[in-house]
């Protein structure tokens, strides 16, 4: 497969980050269990990765509007690479919220939340946490107005092509308290065998900013808050952390917040 420059300045840090090997775009998550479920494409998407950060990315849909995003990635086939995009995942993450905050009478955003299926599945449940969404791929309605006490991100931040804006945006919507609950998957340590062939580098599912803990620790600095990792796929930004949430971070081991 053929790529484009030998390097790229990292979006994250700025280094220059060297080509690192090329997928072919119909590359999704399901494709250990299911190999034939789409084929080849036949267009290769390059991926690059920082020596500083490790952040791993891919310029080819940077250029993308709205309409390529909804025509080339989020179509009605996205079911078929992520299947759990549209009810065991949001079902899921809703019941852990409400395990956690369902009693607090707290305001949360879903950003990134598709349908809002997550964010309606709290409401339901007629407890203390409210919950609204937006996505900026799948919302039709605009942006909501005020501030909320926790925004969560679930399965986005690999699928932003401009980390630092999309975390920005992210904390604009956030109170005083600067708190925002992303999962995204960081890379495993032998990523540099693996390389493109890592199940979790998908462009047919959107799958471009690929993270480290120090990507997204760098992200943080530059934004000027902190992040604590709660595994390899959770991570709260914050500021100041409130007593309301430091059980959550004991119920995930973490015994020093950092506050």
């Amino acid at each position: 497969m053929t790529h484009g420059p030998a390097a790229l300045p990292c979006k994250v840090c700025g280094a220059a980050a060297p080509f690192l090997d090329s997928c072919d775009f119909n590359a999704h998550c399901e494709r250990a269990a299911s190999p034939r479920l789409l084929p080849p494409s036949g267009v290769a998407v390059p991926y690059y990765r920082c020596p500083h950060c490790g952040f791993m990315f891919t310029q080819f849909m940077d250029g993308f509007s709205p309409r390529d995003f909804a025509e080339r990635v989020y179509n009605p086939d996205y079911r078929l690479v992520d299947p759990d995009f549209e009810e065991r995942r949001p079902a899921a993450l809703a019941a852990y919220l409400l395990n956690h905050f369902g009693t607090l009478p707290l305001a949360l955003c879903d950003y990134g939340g598709g349908s809002g299926r997550m964010a309606r599945a709290i409401n339901a449940a007629q407890r203390g946490l409210r919950a609204t969404h937006w996505d900026p791929f799948f919302s039709h309605a605009p942006k909501p107005v005020g501030k909320f006490a926790l925004v969560t991100a679930f399965e986005v931040f690999e699928h932003s092509p401009t980390p630092a804006p999309t975390l920005a945006d992210m904390l604009s919507m956030t109170d005083a308290n600067r708190l925002v609950l992303i999962s995204t998957l960081c890379q495993p340590a032998d990523i540099g065998t693996q390389r493109t062939g890592w199940w979790y580098c998908a462009p047919r599912n959107g799958h471009i900013s690929l993270h480290t803990c120090d990507s997204l620790e760098h992200l943080a600095d530059d934004a000027g808050i902190r992040v604590t990792h709660l595994d390899s796929a959770i991570h709260l930004f914050h500021d100041t952390l409130p007593d309301w949430l430091r059980p959550f971070l004991r119920a995930h081991g973490v015994g020093r917040s950092g506050a």
